[in-house]
């Protein structure tokens, strides 16, 4: 009897986890229900390829799957961090950190990419399997295909921002990142590319690129070293820039740079590294210009510097937003 009750608890709990509706609490019950090997043995077919899944993955795998999985978690669903010290029947013991999140951990396995996320405030360096590297902003995110060396090409879909060094192969293999407004097509070079606000912004820093755009337009444009182009696939609008394109890539470097800017378009811009939200005290501040840079880290070093290179003050409200207003 204790045995049909554990097994009903088992699959009770399982069924939750499909749903997306267990607590922390309930996954820790589960994860201790099945690590029995009395109970192991009857398990459903489902649920043991499930757990045999989970268990074949090394800790370095998980960590992987962790940052990959970072911004999908987010969105979808509430991430779960577990330790769990385990005995298999192959006499491993090992401690491992298990993040879990039922349908999106399990199709990430076998899926035939891989993705990279980061959080607001976050940067993170990638290394991509072809040896290009990549630097990724904050809250953005990039898909790499694992069928690169089979397909004979490498390609990359970009969300939010990053600045690549992409590596020549000896096979003059194609390496292709696609925003929601164009495909940059390269062999070896370095370029800033964002892709923000319905709008993607190129800087072409060295080498050759090709940018096939999207939509009406429906164009390609070869971009020469130093050259700086934006273009918006809804407003169907290429634009060229004449200033200093060197700067646009300026996070790298620990500098957040903003070139006769308005205090709105700043401050979206600020919204999006940082994922902060503001609400104007006096509407006309929003049109105001400004060129000036400050430094690039957590959200509280940059405030200050804001406040002081605006000449305004940031105050944080109760509903969570800053009040915008002059000093």
């Amino acid at each position: 009897m204790e045995k049909l009750d554990t097994q009903k608890k088992i699959v009770t709990l399982y069924k939750k986890l499909k749903e997306n509706s267990i607590t922390d609490h309930e996954l820790n019950e589960l994860f201790i229900l099945v690590e029995k090997e009395e109970n192991k043995k009857n398990l459903d077919a489902e649920l043991e390829e499930v757990w045999d899944s989970l268990r074949s993955i090394e800790e370095v795998g998980l960590s992987e799957q962790k940052s990959r999985l970072r911004k999908k978690l987010k969105r979808k669903t509430h991430p779960v961090n577990m330790v769990i010290k385990s005995n298999w029947k192959y006499g491993i013991a090992a401690t491992v950190t298990i993040v879990i999140a039922v349908g999106i951990f399990l199709n990430d396995m076998f899926s035939t990419s891989i993705e990279f996320s980061t959080e607001y405030g976050e940067r993170q360096t990638i290394l991509l399997p072809d040896g290009s590297q990549v630097e990724l902003n904050a809250n953005s995110s990039i898909i790499w295909d694992k069928n690169w060396e089979k397909n004979k090409v490498r390609k990359i879909q970009l969300l939010g921002e990053a600045y690549f060094e992409v590596i020549h192969l000896d096979q003059d293999q194609k390496f292709i990142v696609s925003t929601s407004d164009l495909d940059i097509e390269v062999l070896g070079t370095s370029f800033n590319v964002s892709d923000r606000s319905n709008m993607t912004d190129v800087f072409l820093s060295e080498g050759s690129v090709k940018l096939g755009l999207k939509g009406k337009i429906n164009k390609e444009i070869i971009m020469d070293p130093g050259q700086r182009i934006s273009y918006s696939k809804e407003e169907n609008k290429v634009v060229k820039h004449e200033e200093n394109n060197a700067l646009a890539a300026s996070w790298k470097n620990n500098v957040l740079y903003f070139n006769d800017k308005t205090v709105e378009e700043t401050l979206q811009k600020v919204s999006q590294i940082y994922g902060v939200e503001f609400e104007f005290r006096d509407p006309s501040i929003k049109s105001l210009k400004l060129n000036f840079y400050v430094p690039y880290k957590d959200w509280s070093v940059a405030k200050e510097a804001f406040e002081l290179t605006m000449n305004l003050k940031i105050d944080l409200q109760e509903n969570g937003k800053y009040l915008i207003s002059k000093k």
